[in-house]
């Protein structure tokens, strides 16, 4: 069959294939040879090795970066160079943790002053090109306005298509199938002309695999059996962020409708969609499913000759979904049950008195009216996206829009368009009976293009209204359960904005009550605080979770608000937590303002299953995320957006000895903001191993990181804290003292740690864990049952870069330095230890919840005028340079601030300025979080260099090295 090209608007870049492509802002460099190893000299901190100079921090080109090995600058003898790698590099995928550098050879030992994480990290190899993402232009005559589409044109759309019988929305909302790869059917018999056998297991393309941004596993390579998993003591897992916003990758839209009357090609055996990793045989008419070796017919409009010399179909350049990682297919009708769901909102706001007073209840209101237009225009405002969709947030007249306010009673408003004013219903007596609607639901949650008008006019006058309520009491759980009756029949997001622990309710048993002790804080007794109070708020998110509606919780945390058993709503339906805590308008209305925002414009995922598929052999064990998991692979996401993330817990079931390689997919199926039903797929496929050393030198520091956090996390709500820490340093422990065990070389002594080359941040990062608020324990400074609870739940479904930014924060001296030179932001990164702060210096802490900007106490006064402007000595905001009221400097620290904050995805991070000297309390929780350093919050736990000697000899005595 001759080969016919389609046009297709897609520009083919080809590139050096030694490199994974940019899924970062930093090239993936060559993976670390598996014979290398760092080993730290831990004998004398301080004395430099015999024979070489005296040791000295290097200079500082980059800030840390978890996952990057930072090398001193010549201590120990040897100039930084590229191994050739043991393996062919295009054979073994592997996706390494972000930027990395080649490691040093063998033997050589690092000596600890102490260590700084925050070296400079190597370029690629000299000579090297690295490959350019394929980009796409927008054609004109797509059917979803503004989206990159590639569309399938048939070479024979007279020909017949068949079509799976099986329905589609059966299969992805938890149907009668086996969802797993290599199902109960088998393999039918069938004749096909073989394939050449080294085409059976082609080498994956890493310009295929998808990119890091959206997946990251803990182990790049996959042990071949569930002994070697075993003994590996890492754990094997998958965190998915499946919206995520990279700066250099565009997701391709592929519709199929031309090709297959099926609507998307799929394996029919183990249901895993086409990716680039199948085979095609038979002279193209078939290809093999990489997840379970089923043999599929390809529809008659999607055949395509073979290139004999690589096995490779001759039109595989033009197919997105054949060398992209990362692809959305337009779903056929097949995928919709019944009419796509509208984007609603219904907002529940308190009125109480705490809420007015303090500003908070303003705030909101000014918020929400600044945010219809990005709601209601055809083109969402949209924060950070580098797609060209031109819905990012909701858009058109498909908007449905609802307010409800409470203090001790419910506050309803029609907003109907057929009136001309607002009116506002109230229902009362809460105690004694059940909350009810008192109006008919459509003239309460409203179309906003309709209702525009009366929309504006109610908030403008919603702050007037309750300014002069003296009501201090909140009835949350009546207000939620109104507000789920209200979105039972169409499903949306529900916004709850509290002020105080609510106590009425006892009507429904929604009741809370104040559970924080102060004696039980830092003892054993203080899990009896993460135990929900009741039942309520838990079974409304199961079913809120069940009619696709989505709880955002925003909390004001001036007092105990009982977060634990509030945050049962937005757990299982998906949403998000949001806690201010010790609320202050001057100081948080702005970051409020911000999250809200960000919250109504960013790209969001409606009405959402996932399910993820791996090769057979291999199953999913658990996950870990803000979700309801309607089967043993299915989990069911009212709403998800690219601030959150799925994490998956991964064993070998079977052995997979006789498996190359395994493919790991993800597949989202979800609606549009503009209403389009699509499936998002994303693949990563890696090679098998039977080489415990491989399986180390392959993995990736923040995804193992962040993974075990979240299963700290998930554990801290069971058991004892102190068990938790525990487990968090014995599994450090373990790593290390396993890996010295097996492959120490002849030369190590006792006083060396040996780590592998991936790992060697992975200390640090324990460290930080255990100092962090999300696990810290002790009396001296304890942390609220509140906190924490919001902690857990930054972690549980956070993203890989902010909890590795919150454990290890970044630490910036921006003067004196590169002022006036952002782009050298990267080469301000010092240690995290006070001794290191100069008292004539200005440093910037970000730990991607907030920026602190320390001034030390030296710095001149002509400087602190330059950047705050008259009244210098007691503002706190930066000004924004000379049109602004200020000068260069603050024009400059305002570039950094606002650099940082581009870097955090879009999400605010408030500016809290310190002065050395003036504010103890804000100067100590500084301090608190410079993780190298002795803390006071933690006295229990010292510095840097006295934590790794204390490891280095429970490694020894664990196996059984005399010192």
């Amino acid at each position: 069959m001759a080969h016919r090209k389609r046009p297709v608007n897609q520009e083919v870049v080809t590139g050096n294939n030694n490199y994974y492509p940019p899924t970062t802002n930093q090239p993936r460099p060559t993976p670390p040879n598996p014979n290398d190893v760092m080993i730290v000299n831990l004998q004398n901190l301080n004395a430099p090795r015999a024979g070489t100079p005296p040791t000295t921090q290097p200079p500082l080109t980059q800030p840390f970066y978890p996952g990057a090995l930072p090398l001193p600058s010549n201590p120990i003898g040897f100039t930084p160079t590229y191994p050739t790698p043991a393996y062919n590099p295009n054979a073994n995928p592997y996706q390494p943790s972000g930027p990395s550098i080649p490691p040093p050879r063998s033997g050589d030992a690092i000596p600890i002053t102490p260590v700084n994480p925050h070296t400079s990290i190597a370029p690629p190899p000299p000579g090297a090109t690295l490959p350019n993402g394929p980009s796409a232009q927008t054609l004109s005559n797509n059917s979803t306005p503004g989206a990159t589409l590639y569309p399938s044109v048939p070479l024979h759309p007279n020909n017949p298509v068949g079509s799976d019988p099986r329905s589609r929305m059966e299969d992805e909302f938890g149907g009668g199938f086996s969802s797993r790869a290599g199902g109960p059917t088998g393999n039918p018999s069938f004749s096909f002309t073989p394939t050449p056998s080294h085409f059976e297991v082609p080498t994956p393309d890493p310009e295929s695999q998808c990119p890091a941004n959206y997946m990251r596993n803990t182990l790049n390579a996959i042990p071949d059996t569930s002994a070697l998993q075993q003994k590996c003591t890492i754990p094997f897992g998958v965190i998915i962020q499946p919206l995520a916003e990279p700066d250099n990758y565009t997701v391709p839209v592929i519709d199929f409708s031309a090709v297959s009357k099926d609507g998307v090609i799929r394996c029919k055996q183990c249901r895993a969609y086409i990716n680039p990793f199948v085979v095609f045989v038979d002279m193209g008419r078939r290809w093999r499913c990489n997840m379970c070796t089923y043999h599929n017919d390809c529809p008659p409009d999607y055949i395509c000759d073979i290139n004999p010399s690589n096995g490779q179909r001759l039109d595989k350049a033009d197919r997105p979904e054949l060398n992209r990682g990362c692809v959305e297919f337009v779903a056929s009708k097949e995928y919709i049950n019944g009419r796509p769901m509208a984007p609603s909102y219904v907002f529940v706001i308190d009125v109480s008195f705490t809420s007015i007073t303090s500003g908070y209840f303003k705030t909101i209101v000014s918020t929400i009216a600044h945010s219809l237009d990005c709601l209601a225009a055809d083109l969402g405002h949209n924060l950070a996206t580098n797609n060209n969709e031109k819905s990012a947030a909701p858009g058109g007249g498909r908007v449905n829009f609802a307010i409800i306010t409470f203090d001790s009673n419910i506050h309803f408003y029609n907003i109907s368009s057929n009136l001309t004013q607002p009116r506002m219903l109230v229902v009362s007596d809460l105690e004694n009976s059940e909350p009810f609607i008192p109006a008919p639901h459509d003239e309460l949650l409203v179309n906003l293009s309709s209702s525009r008008s009366l929309i504006e006019t109610l908030l403008e006058k919603l702050p007037t209204m309750h300014q002069d309520t003296t009501d201090v009491e909140t009835c949350v759980g009546p207000a939620m359960k109104v507000a789920y009756e209200l979105l039972r029949s169409v499903g949306g997001k529900v916004l709850l904005f509290n002020s105080k622990l609510s106590l009425k309710g006892a009507g429904i048993r929604a009741n809370l009550t104040n559970r924080e002790d102060p004696r039980v804080l830092g003892t054993e007794k203080e899990i009896t605080l993460y135990k929900p109070s009741n039942k309520f708020y838990r079974e409304l998110g199961l079913e809120c979770s069940k009619q696709n509606i989505c709880v955002d919780l925003f909390l004001m945390g001036t007092s105990y608000m009982d977060i634990i058993t509030l945050s049962g709503m937005s757990q299982y339906s998906g949403g998000d937590i949001k806690w201010y805590k010790g609320f202050t308008h001057a100081r948080d209305s702005q970051k409020l303002a911000q999250d809200l925002r960000r919250n109504l414009s960013r790209k969001t995922a409606w009405e959402a299953v996932m399910r993820l598929r791996c090769s057979a052999g291999v199953k999913t064990r658990r996950f870990f995320g803000n979700f309801f998991i309607k089967s043993s692979d299915l989990l069911s996401l009212p709403t998800i957006d690219p601030d959150k993330s799925i994490s998956a817990q991964l064993e070998i079931e079977e052995p997979i000895t006789k498996l190359k390689y395994i493919t790991i997919q993800n597949a989202l199926l979800y609606t549009t903001s503009f209403g389009e039903r699509r499936i998002r797929v994303q693949n990563v496929c890696l090679p098998v191993t039977n080489d415990l050393r491989e399986l180390y030198n392959s993995c990736d520091n923040d995804a193992i990181v962040s993974f075990i956090a979240k299963m700290g996390v998930d554990k801290g709500t069971e058991a004892k804290l102190s068990d938790v820490r525990s487990a968090l340093l014995n599994k450090c422990i373990d790593v290390l003292t396993d890996y010295r065990t097996k492959y120490a070389p002849p030369q190590a002594t006792p006083s060396q740690i040996i780590i592998p080359t991936p790992l060697f941040q992975y200390p640090l990062c324990t460290l930080g864990m255990l100092k962090n608020a999300t696990f810290r324990g002790g009396i001296t400074e304890v942390v609220l049952p509140d906190e924490r609870i919001f902690l857990f739940n930054y972690v549980r479904s956070g993203t890989i870069v902010n909890i590795v930014g919150n454990m290890v924060p970044k630490l910036y001296q921006i003067y004196p330095g590169v002022e006036g030179n952002v782009k050298g932001l990267d080469g301000m990164g010092v240690s995290l230890v006070r001794q290191g702060l100069k008292a004539t210096g200005m440093y910037v802490l970000d730990d991607k919840m907030d920026l602190y900007l320390w001034i030390g106490r030296g710095v001149a006064e002509g400087i602190k005028r330059d950047m705050f402007g008259v009244g210098y000595e007691k503002n706190e905001t930066v000004t924004m340079g000379a049109n602004g009221g200020g000068g260069e400097m603050g024009a400059y620290v305002n570039q950094v601030i606002g650099e940082l904050r581009r870097r955090n995805g879009g999400v605010w991070q408030n500016v809290v300025v310190i002065r050395s000297g003036q504010d103890a309390a804000m100067e100590k929780k500084f301090y608190g979080k410079l993780i190298e350093d002795v803390i006071e919050s933690c006295p229990s736990l010292s510095n840097y260099q006295v934590f790794l000697l204390d490891l280095q000899k429970k490694i020894n005595e664990k196996s059984g090295v005399r010192t």
